[in-house]
């Protein structure tokens, strides 16, 4: 079983449930639920559910070794119901199955997490997701996020589909997947080029907080744009962003504007159509 394999039968299960595939972002997150699309689709007011083949950033199993970029699954729903979670346990069960072509016994399981909170002023509770005793991702229920209560939960899974492939024995735990028959990812020039997030704080606060002002103030470029380089300037310093409140505060509200901005051209777009 390879990455190709595992994403065709994942992509069959959500074309199956009528759920639609969003286009990847180009980087790394170290949270699925950091992609632009999706954080529009949180704070949105529509009912929504769809998919996204993320790259990802994970750590080593010891957690000691550099980040590095792995494939992985990020999918929305919105509003959150609690028959979610059995809907997602049928899943879990379903692609199990698939990677060990046949019954097996049970290797996926939901374990409950302590409710979070972080740079983006998020309140969420969290399911961990196991498989072999592994954590190869999460399931996030949000309530809140940039500082403000929404109107509907919305649930986020995130999988590292390339640990759950090097998880499923103790041979493969070893190497890296491979990405289609006998190809390991790192004989891709292109998976190398997604950036992936820094962790040690390399930029200052105040040189960060000039450039979320001077994306704000970028007025020729659409408001897509404008959140691109948000989450890109985000990512690429999650160790200054995790140290320094005001930072995340005054991005926060750099993500609000522009989310408003989306929002009302997205009306505008609405009401002309309609007409």
């Amino acid at each position: 079983m390879n990455i190709y394999n595992v994403r065709d039968l994942l992509r069959q299960w959500f074309h199956s449930q009528g759920i639609v595939e969003c286009p990847e972002f180009p980087a790394a997150l170290s949270d699925g639920w950091h992609h632009p699309d999706v954080l529009l689709s949180i704070l949105g007011g529509e009912a929504t559910s769809f998919c996204v083949f993320q790259t990802i950033s994970e750590k080593a199993f010891c957690n000691i070794a550099p980040l590095k970029n792995s494939p992985g699954l990020v999918w929305v729903v919105k509003p959150f119901d609690v028959q979610f979670l059995e809907i997602f346990g049928n899943f879990l069960t379903e692609l199990e199955q698939n990677l060990y072509q046949g019954p097996t016994q049970q290797r996926f399981a939901i374990k409950g997490d302590s409710a979070q909170k972080g740079d983006l002023l998020e309140r969420s509770c969290s399911y961990k997701v196991i498989f072999n005793g592994i954590e190869t991702g999460e399931c996030r229920v949000f309530s809140s996020i940039l500082g403000e209560k929404l109107k509907e939960s919305v649930a986020v899974v995130t999988m590292n589909v390339g640990r759950v492939l090097r998880s499923m024995s103790k041979e493969q735990a070893k190497s890296e997947p491979d990405w289609l028959e006998n190809r390991k990812l790192s004989q891709f020039s292109a998976f190398q080029a997604f950036p992936g997030p820094k962790y040690n704080a390399s930029r200052s606060s105040d040189f960060l907080i000039h450039e979320i002002e001077r994306i704000e103030k970028k007025h020729v470029d659409s408001a897509f744009a404008r959140l691109n380089d948000l989450i890109m300037l985000y990512n690429s310093s999650r160790g200054t962003f995790f140290e320094n409140q005001k930072l995340c505060e005054n991005f926060c509200n750099a993500l609000k504007k522009i989310k408003e901005t989306v929002f009302k051209a997205s009306e505008n777009a609405a009401s002309k159509a309609g007409k």
